[in-house]
């Protein structure tokens, strides 16, 4: 033990308070393990590394708010818009069958090795009954490949419908 340390910081030569427990400050139990705080850090950075995923979240409703049908299965599809005239690549799907009332949650995690960071993506979901389509997005739901991803709202629209908004 440190001679003179009472375990307060800035109060070595002070004995600690009556009623108060013992304790050493992070500065003396980091000094008595052999560290210093920067070598501290340092290990808890090692210890927590990057995501190597990009997590997508968001909800998906429409303007009626009915429930939908026991059978009804909600594809969340997140694809790779960057190519013109070309088929949109499928970068990440979630398929949800045990909602039925709005606004209903999803969220994917995209891996982040191997994705342009050019590269457009864009949400679309596909609501079904059986065989039948019942809800689609009709808008652009862009999606940022770096940086923050905010939640992504997708308002869905029935199928015979176009939605009334322009896409922001």
């Amino acid at each position: 033990m440190f001679s003179g340390s009472t375990g307060y910081a800035g109060s070595h030569d002070r004995p600690a308070p009556a009623g108060r427990p013992h304790r050493p400050s992070v500065r003396i139990a980091l000094q008595r393990a052999g560290l210093t705080l920067g070598a501290a850090l340092t290990l808890a950075a090692c210890q927590s590394p990057e995501p190597d995923t990009l997590p997508v979240t968001g909800t998906i409703t429409w303007a009626s708010g009915e429930p939908l049908p026991a059978d009804a299965v909600i594809s969340v599809q997140l694809r790779d818009v960057s190519r013109a005239d070309a088929p949109a690549p499928l970068v990440a799907l979630q398929e949800i069958t045990s909602a039925t009332t709005p606004p209903i949650a999803f969220s994917l995690a995209v891996p982040a090795t191997g994705l342009d960071p050019r590269a457009s993506l864009s949400i679309g979901v596909r609501i079904t009954s059986g065989d039948r389509l019942i809800y689609i997005s009709d808008t652009a739901n862009p999606v940022p490949v770096t940086g923050a991803v905010e939640p992504v709202a997708v308002k869905v629209v029935p199928v015979g419908e176009r939605s009334d908004t322009v896409p922001e």
